[in-house]
């Protein structure tokens, strides 16, 4: 990963924490559009008219030439000058914090256990969805059911098709996806409680789906 650092002519950061695994495009884009202000540029040389300087193309100062060059242009000697850019870009390795680094990896193993809950359980040959939601909606038929309502007889899969369970079956479905969702979610805490006490290098090359793999070889596949 590569941080872009901007300064201006007063050495002042402008712009920062432009993150980018190869930040030629960034660059280029805002170099094209003046984002930061004129990038390096050739003008046509001051010249001396009767004890003062006339600029033929934009003021400048001496300061931001960089080079000189003449060229005969329809037959005539005409000067240019090459002037600085009114920033500077820095390109260097961006090295996160611990903290950073933590909360990244958090982010990606809660990702990861939602899409394998979304991915959920087996059950009568039929996939599952096992999110939080799910089970929660789950809960909630079974709940409505102990106070005198009526089972439908029907409940969606992964593929959003209806599908025919008896009462009793939809009951060890709410279980196994139940069971299923703890799991994931012991094993994501697990994870991340464990992310505190590993070394700055151990984070920077954090192999999520090593430690993971790791973890959930001890469950049952539903």
């Amino acid at each position: 990963m590569k941080n872009v650092t901007i300064r201006n002519k007063e050495d002042l950061i402008i712009s920062d924490l432009n993150l980018y695994e190869d930040p030629t495009e960034f660059i280029e884009f805002n170099v094209a559009n003046n984002t930061w202000g004129r990038p390096e540029r050739v003008v046509r040389e001051k010249i001396l008219i009767e004890n003062s300087f006339s600029f033929l193309d934009e003021i400048y100062d001496e300061a931001d030439v960089i080079s000189r060059k003449e060229e005969i242009i329809d037959g005539e000697s005409v000067n240019f000058v090459t002037l600085k850019a009114d920033y500077t870009i820095f390109v260097v390795d961006y090295l996160p914090s611990t903290e950073e680094l933590i909360h990244d990896i958090k982010i990606r193993i809660l990702k990861h256990a939602e899409a394998v809950c979304e991915e959920g359980v087996q059950f009568l040959n039929y996939q599952f969805q096992a999110r939080e939601i799910d089970c929660t909606r789950m809960n909630n038929s079974l709940k409505k059911i102990e106070i005198g309502g009526v089972w439908r007889g029907t409940w969606r899969d992964r593929n959003n098709e209806w599908k025919e369970l008896t009462f009793n079956q939809f009951e060890e479905l709410a279980l196994k996806a139940g069971d299923f969702c703890e799991d994931i979610f012991r094993i994501a805490r697990e994870l991340i409680d464990e992310l505190s006490n590993l070394p700055f290098e151990d984070l920077r090359n954090y192999d999520l789906f090593a430690n993971w793999n790791f973890l959930i070889n001890d469950l049952e596949v539903p």
